[in-house]
């Protein structure tokens, strides 16, 4: 790579960015025409631009969570200029293809409005592009690397890697870690049924459009893929498929994503033969399950109390003499502690029941 102080006016920002996604086609951009990258350049801007009220893309929700870290990067750059060279291809006419630092070069391209040190700006020069080179680039940056992509787009990436052979797995994972390799597979498999669920969301009927109470496709629900892809073989054994799921997804019955764990014991409940519970989730969703759950576990919690007090004062009872004269010569200093702190925590326990019983008299 060859570093070299290039005129902003002859970088062309890349239309084929993971993040922004506005081609399928992520790579190669040696096969699309200059004139192609020269029209998405505006649009590309504005996905940038904190200030722009148009969707120029599907996913404008990622430009929204990305925009409080370019908020930092943006002070930073108007301060100390670009400190991490842009990488760029030379295309055959003179001009140069960002190949990693779109964020970088939009915010230079706002900043020269107003100063003209940003007319040109620190740039690495890849002289011997190859595809390879660039996915390798994004995966040492983005995906393993020190600038990160939120999950969403990492998985986006992958798949894409993925799915048009553009990259086999086992190549990523050398590059990413082969110690990542359940991670990276799981992430895959959730932006696979994510997609699944868009086409759900996507249903624009008059009977869809004006229920309000349906969830609409949101990038940041990913977690919620996540949590039940790693609790894949538990829903299938339970007859939970990926479409049920789905489905309770779109109507808004899944209420956090830390809920999806609970979910098995929500479905098929081992305790709760006439599906109770499942009923209260699919009338007022994961929270309300959960909440009765909850109390079930603390009256069996309760019972348990009282149904090993009585155990240990049946035993107690039942001990011959010459059993109990046994027990203690056996018996070492840590049994006696354990006993001791057994007997400490019942009387401070039945000296707080007490105390409760007076007052609610």
């Amino acid at each position: 790579m060859k570093f070299k102080m290039l005129p902003i006016d002859k970088i062309l920002m890349n239309p084929g960015n993971p993040r922004m996604a506005f081609d399928d086609n992520f790579s190669g951009y040696d096969k699309i025409p200059v004139e192609k990258i020269e029209l998405k350049q505006p649009d590309i801007l504005s996905w940038y631009d904190l200030t722009a009220d148009d969707d120029v893309n599907e996913d404008r929700e990622l430009g929204r969570q990305y925009s409080y870290h370019r908020a930092g990067l943006r002070d930073s750059i108007e301060i100390e200029g670009i400190q991490d060279p842009i990488k760029v291809q030379e295309l055959d006419n003179g001009q140069f293809l960002v190949v990693d630092g779109n964020t970088r070069l939009s915010i230079a391209k706002e900043l020269v409005k107003s100063d003209e040190k940003f007319k040109e700006v620190p740039c690495f020069i890849i002289s011997d592009y190859q595809e390879s080179n660039f996915h390798k680039i994004q995966l040492t940056q983005h995906v393993v690397g020190s600038k990160p992509w939120d999950i969403f787009c990492r998985a986006r990436y992958l798949h894409h890697l993925k799915k048009t052979n553009l990259m086999e797995l086992t190549h990523i994972l050398n590059i990413c870690g082969m110690a990542n390799t359940r991670k990276y597979k799981l992430e895959i498999a959730s932006y696979e049924q994510m997609m699944e669920w868009k086409k759900i969301c996507d249903d624009d009927s008059v009977e869809a459009v004006k229920n309000k109470n349906l969830q609409m496709w949101d990038t940041t629900r990913f977690s919620y893929f996540l949590e039940f892809q790693k609790k894949i073989n538990i829903f299938n054994d339970i007859v939970y498929p990926p479409e049920e799921f789905n489905k309770h997804m779109r109507q808004n019955l899944i209420d956090k994503g830390a809920d999806v764990r609970r979910l098995p014991d929500i479905w098929q409940n081992t305790d709760d033969p006439e599906k109770r519970i499942r009923k209260i989730f699919l009338e007022k969703g994961t929270q309300a399950a959960i909440k009765e759950l909850d109390n079930k576990s603390k009256d069996k919690s309760d019972n348990s109390i009282i149904n090993t007090a009585e155990y240990l004062t049946a035993a107690i009872n039942s001990m011959r003499n010459e059993e109990r004269e046994k027990f203690m010569e056996e018996q070492g200093d840590k049994k006696i502690e354990i006993l001791s702190n057994c007997s400490d925590e019942l009387i401070d326990f039945i000296k707080d029941l007490e105390r409760y019983l007076r007052i609610s008299r």
